[in-house]
């Protein structure tokens, strides 16, 4: 895994951080010398070690210790914030699924939907069918509210994050969800709106 950026500099990245926190989990670290090269001589040293060979013994690889092989942040405190913000993510995306008419809120559809399969790339959880909406079912005017109380959670736990690369995932889903709620449609209807019974003719000339 990469080394940890500062929180402050990942905050700062913009939305480009959910796919470098989801493939810099799984890429080798670039400034790590390769073998080859720093296993290679020079010819001229080559041809002095061959004829006069060195009386030092080569040295062994050892193990690391077991103190450098503790757990990393996304394994304990990180860890649960991801998984925190899935089970979020995956309730307001089951709530907006359920909707009479989720066209209206399809923008929301694919953003949680990408976010629920980063966040379970970074989690390294196999794919599962969504749960069931929770109830009360969501309701269109809702959807403002319930979002932003989403993205405010999510901002918090990019605050918090120990690992910068959480963070910056965090930051960057908080960030596309504000930008989604900007562009919902100006009406809040969800379908048939409940109206009050109409009157009988007896009841109106009454």
């Amino acid at each position: 895994m990469p080394r940890p950026v500062g929180r402050r500099a990942a905050l700062l990245g913009g939305a480009g951080g959910l796919a470098w926190l989801v493939s810099g989990c799984t890429s080798a670290d670039p400034g790590s010398p390769s073998a080859g090269t720093t296993g290679a001589s020079s010819p001229t040293a080559a041809g002095t070690s061959s004829a006069a060979p060195s009386a030092s013994p080569s040295p062994t690889p050892t193990e690391p210790a077991p103190s450098e092989t503790g757990p990393t942040p996304l394994e304990t405190g990180d860890r649960t914030r991801v998984r925190l913000a899935l089970e979020k993510t995956e309730a307001m995306l089951a709530g907006l699924l359920a909707l009479r008419r989720p066209g209206t809120a399809a923008g929301l559809v694919e953003l949680h939907t990408a976010h629920r399969e980063a966040l379970m790339t970074v989690l390294e959880e196999p794919d599962r069918p969504l749960p069931e909406a929770p109830q009360p079912r969501l309701t269109r005017p809702e959807i403002p509210l319930r979002e932003a109380g989403l993205q405010a959670e999510l901002v918090s736990a990019a605050l918090t994050a120990e690992d910068g690369l959480v963070a910056r995932l965090l930051a960057s889903m908080s960030a596309g969800v504000a930008q989604q709620l900007a562009l919902l449609p100006s009406s809040t209807s969800d379908g048939p709106t409940d109206s009050p019974s109409p009157t009988s003719p007896g009841e109106a000339t009454a």
